[in-house]
């Protein structure tokens, strides 16, 4: 699936202030300026400046080309019909995409596993409470759901999504992409598990890749943008 931001900020130009613009760039924007500002004996940001763990920024720059390979990549699987095809597809993209956002969520922001809700500090509640609005409307019979559920491996993971599904904190729907992630990592999921509609887990796959993309990058930008004033 072919992923978009939904803007693209300015940011200075490379040829003014004479940096390289890297391969990176055409799926984080700002990447370039932030490899300029970050490096060389006498960088004008450190990594703690961004909100960010301290020397962090070898993981981040880790990240961003686990990013590129998650955006970029196309998934062809022969020999299997065309629906069974697009929902594996968007399993492997959702499974790239989450890996992304496990290195910058442990790695540069420095938040674990039970704390990825916190992981996108910069990032409002609407794009998680979309994201509860989607599910309902394409699990219209709840199975998908239920076999997520039926997934978990302790009482903090139910606890987590059953907070998201009943609307109590919209940012745990971030434990339903890691549910998912599980699942296929695993190869406990298939592309249509039995009682699922066809093409609902494609959907979802989908969509929670649009959440990620936008949400690692727009954190980003966020905080690029608090430091840009403080800059010479």
């Amino acid at each position: 699936m072919e992923l978009k931001l939904k803007y693209i900020p300015d940011f200075p130009d490379n040829k003014q202030l004479g940096f390289t613009l890297h391969y990176e760039e055409e799926v984080l924007p700002g990447f370039s300026y932030f490899r300029y500002l970050t490096r060389g004996e006498k960088p004008k940001l450190n990594m703690k400046d961004l909100g960010y763990k301290k020397d962090s920024r070898p993981s981040f720059n880790a990240f961003a080309r686990r990013l590129r390979v998650a955006v970029c990549v196309r998934s062809d699987f022969e020999g299997m019909g065309e629906s069974t095809a697009r929902g594996y597809a968007a399993l492997n993209q959702h499974f790239l995409m989450f890996t992304a956002f496990e290195r910058y969520a442990n790695e540069v922001v420095g938040v674990q596993e039970r704390r990825y809700h916190k992981a996108l500090p910069n990032v409002g509640e609407d794009i998680f409470k979309d994201l509860h609005k989607f599910i309902k409307e394409v699990d219209l019979n709840g199975a998908l759901w239920q076999w997520l559920l039926s997934q978990k491996s302790n009482h903090y993971q139910a606890a987590q999504l059953l907070s998201f599904r009943n609307g109590f904190d919209p940012t745990k729907g971030i434990y339903v992409s890691a549910m998912l992630r599980n699942s296929f990592a695993h190869g406990v999921i298939t592309a249509t598990p039995a009682g699922v509609e066809q093409g609902c887990v494609q959907a979802l796959c989908e969509q929670l890749c649009n959440l990620l993309y936008q949400g690692m990058v727009e954190d980003f930008w966020a905080r690029m943008r608090v430091v840009k004033s403080n800059i010479k």
